[in-house]
């Protein structure tokens, strides 16, 4: 957990640099994953991601949002559309990629918290 200064000029200067576009990535990488199982095959969606840092009463609300088309391309050039979207799975794919992403820049070492490594 990450305590934060109640202005939200102490929260920005105090969170890491670049860690939005790393989590954006992090989405990005999520929803390629999905569309690989759930269509076995490597495909191009269009995805337009925002980063908004403030919730509706202009306090700090980090989050992203994602535009993502109705499927892909393969690489053949044939649209693959996907009518449903599971947004547990996604949010799952998302979640271990964070997750990785965290281990891998060392902003997280597993026990620090008091959990078994």
């Amino acid at each position: 957990m990450v305590a934060f200064k109640e202005n939200a000029d102490s929260a920005h200067r105090a969170m890491p640099r670049g860690l939005g576009n790393g989590v954006s990535g992090c989405g990005m990488k999520a929803i390629l994953k999905y569309l690989r199982v759930a269509t076995g095959k490597e495909l191009t969606p269009g995805i337009i991601a925002a980063i908004q840092s403030f919730g509706s009463r202009i306090n700090l609300h980090p989050h992203l949002h994602f535009l993502v088309t109705e499927g892909g391309e393969d690489k053949e050039g044939k649209f693959h559309k996907i009518s449903r979207f599971d947004e547990g799975l996604i949010a799952e794919f998302f979640s271990r990629e964070v997750f990785s992403m965290l281990l891998r820049g060392r902003a997280y070492q597993p026990g620090a918290c008091g959990e078994n490594s």
